[in-house]
């Protein structure tokens, strides 16, 4: 089925764009509802019919978006949808999406996803080239739970990468791959971040470095993924991550008294309103009926909470709930005025001078 080989790991018949739309076509009687256009029995392109073709490319491209899965359900309404807002200004491509056949449009979910897993690979195939050549990386990996609750590892490559035209000599990061991890332990992560670099024809003894956080799994000096790396590749030293370094010291900073108090209040009200559908649409009724806010808000539409694992979430929270404080205090006593008793206890526990932005509690200056 298309949908099995469009799952990830599995390899899709063409490795380019190129051979993907220029594909001999069969001439093999089956059913062809599951095959990709290119396998159909369909006439060759024409001219038009291979810009249309590229032009459906950039469309689909266009839409790649972080934390965004590939299509489930390509119905006519993402049909619709296309021709109103990529087709703009595209005769062609307008032309295409009305007129062809509804098998010639390349607007399923299943060639969708295709022609993305191929340009996926593509980019891939460069940044191993590219890695290969630079002859040594750092290999950067991060674990983490998904919102599936499912154990998934990043895996980077940073490199050195030369121009050929100007012989300049520049810092490469690049993203290599999401693996599922069954396991958590040091054993199971070495092994896979491995695998993965040897499926991907990443010359793994040309590592010298790697770069995890310090969880004991990670950088256990005996059975830690960094230690097990090391014994299979001698040369890959150790690294902890400066960005976690960073977050680190931010946190123990953070646990001064005055500071925590005023954490702690930032978190309270927040999760007040995000947890609350009233208290939420209290606050956005506030918002809108203060322009100087809500545009000092730079498109922020909600307070927000904290993130012990990730410092900038600190100076957001508390730049939105600082910008937002009046919004706050005035939905508070609107509610507290409705015969809302929580939001009332709120709204005396914290509520502002106006005049000077301060909290009478002395928490919030």
């Amino acid at each position: 089925m298309a949908s099995k080989r469009n799952e990830k790991g599995g390899k899709s018949k063409w490795k380019t764009i190129d051979s993907f739309f220029t594909k001999p076509v069969s001439t093999e009687t089956k059913d062809s509802s599951d095959e990709p256009i290119s396998q159909q029995s369909l006439p060759e392109f024409e001219s038009d019919n291979a810009t249309a073709s590229c032009s459906s490319v950039l469309a689909v491209t266009s839409k790649g978006k972080a934390n965004t899965p590939p299509y489930p359900d390509m119905s006519s309404l993402h049909d619709s949808n296309l021709q109103m807002t990529e087709a703009q200004g595209d005769d062609i491509l307008s032309d295409h999406l009305a007129n062809s056949s509804r098998r010639a449009k390349y607007t399923s979910p299943d060639i969708q996803n295709e022609i993305i897993n191929i340009i996926g690979n593509q980019i891939r195939t460069s940044i191993v080239e590219n890695c290969n050549n630079s002859k040594f990386f750092t290999l950067i990996a991060d674990e983490t739970t998904d919102t599936s609750t499912r154990e998934q590892v990043s895996v980077c490559l940073r490199y050195l990468e030369r121009d050929t035209i100007t012989n300049k000599i520049s810092i490469k990061e690049d993203f290599l791959d999401f693996v599922m991890a069954t396991s958590t332990t040091g054993e199971h992560l070495a092994e896979l971040l491995i695998e993965t670099l040897i499926s991907a024809d990443i010359i793994t003894m040309n590592m010298r470095a790697q770069g995890h956080y310090g969880a004991a799994n990670m950088s256990g000096k005996y059975k830690g993924v960094q230690a097990r790396i090391c014994e299979m590749v001698p040369g890959a030293m150790y690294v902890h991550c400066k960005s976690h370094c960073l977050n680190l010291a931010i946190v123990h900073s953070c646990k001064d008294t005055s500071f925590r108090n005023v954490m702690s209040t930032v978190q309270e009200v927040a999760f007040s309103f995000d947890y609350s559908s009233k208290k939420l649409q209290a606050f956005y009724q506030e918002l809108d009926s203060d322009a100087t806010t809500k545009e000092n808000m730079d498109k922020r539409t909600k307070l927000r909470t904290l993130c012990e694992t990730r410092w900038t979430s600190r100076a957001d929270a508390l730049y939105t709930f600082k910008t937002s404080f009046p919004v706050v205090v005035h939905a508070l006593e609107r509610l507290r005025e409705n015969g809302d008793d929580k939001a009332g206890q709120y709204y005396f526990k914290y509520h502002v001078d106006n005049a000077d932005n301060k909290c009478y509690r002395g928490e919030i200056v």
